[in-house]
């Protein structure tokens, strides 16, 4: 798919999100295909550029987001039965906060970004005043995501990683899935085991930011009962990175 395909999915995309109202089980969906998109595009354009800065600015405004509607749509629904029933207070809180940080988005898309992207596609002469480079400047020669891939996968293996390390690690391995679907189509075993560790790396930052966000609104949850979740997270955090560390060798 070509940059200017690209781009003319991510207004696509931004407009359908901002078309879907709050509280709609469709936004989990469509601002998952926003953030998707504008990551692609990160990853094949050329650096230092005008229009790589809104890309990233575009994921990055929906973080917050994006990790609530991963928390409450897949980590949540995951927990024991017996441990659910004590989670309404904690659904409700995490909704409302969803709510203001949506409105707050939608805003900005709105006021902001859908004219930029319209720019990108109509103005050709203002790109090149705001931009620098070849499109295919950021390209990576195929044997160089190898290596890059295999000292990450080095990085996943070590006994005493960081959470933070794997979240870069899962960011680097996630801009080499894109960059070998882009510029590689033919490599699908490679683009496979990108993929494979995307996705499980991706579960892994989840748990790590569920975590984080039953910290940050215990004040709905009771102690006994947030001491159980983060334990049921901790577990399962564990169990992902021993999975992707064994099969990791092997794909």
């Amino acid at each position: 798919m070509t940059l200017e395909k690209l781009i003319t999915k991510l207004l696509k995309s931004a407009r359908a999100y901002l078309e879907v109202p709050s509280g709609n089980k469709k936004q989990v969906e469509s601002l998952h295909t926003l953030r998707v998109t504008a990551r692609k595009l990160v990853s094949v354009s050329a650096p230092e550029t005008y229009q790589i800065i809104l890309f990233k600015h575009i994921i990055q405004s929906s973080n917050k987001l994006r990790d609530l509607d991963v928390f409450t749509t897949e980590i949540l629904p995951t927990f024991p039965k017996k441990l659910q029933s004590s989670m309404s207070s904690l659904y409700q809180g995490l909704e409302e906060f969803r709510e203001q940080l949506d409105i707050e988005y939608k805003l900005w898309l709105e006021a902001d970004v859908l004219l930029e992207l319209q720019d990108l596609l109509t103005d050709s002469e203002q790109i090149k005043k705001k931009s620098s480079g070849r499109p295919d400047k950021n390209k990576l020669e195929l044997n160089d995501i190898q290596k890059k891939l295999q000292k990450n996968i080095k990085i996943i293996q070590k006994v005493d990683v960081e959470d933070k390390h794997i979240h870069k690690v899962r960011l680097k391995i996630k801009q080499l899935h894109y960059q070998l679907e882009h510029f590689y189509p033919q490599e699908e075993k490679l683009i496979k085991k990108c993929a494979y560790l995307q996705d499980e790396l991706g579960h892994f930052h989840d748990l790590c930011q569920g975590i984080t966000l039953l910290k940050k609104h215990e004040n709905l949850i009771q102690k006994e009962n947030l001491t159980q979740y983060l334990e049921h997270l901790e577990k399962n955090k564990a169990a992902t990175l021993n999975t992707v560390r064994s099969k990791s060798y092997k794909k």
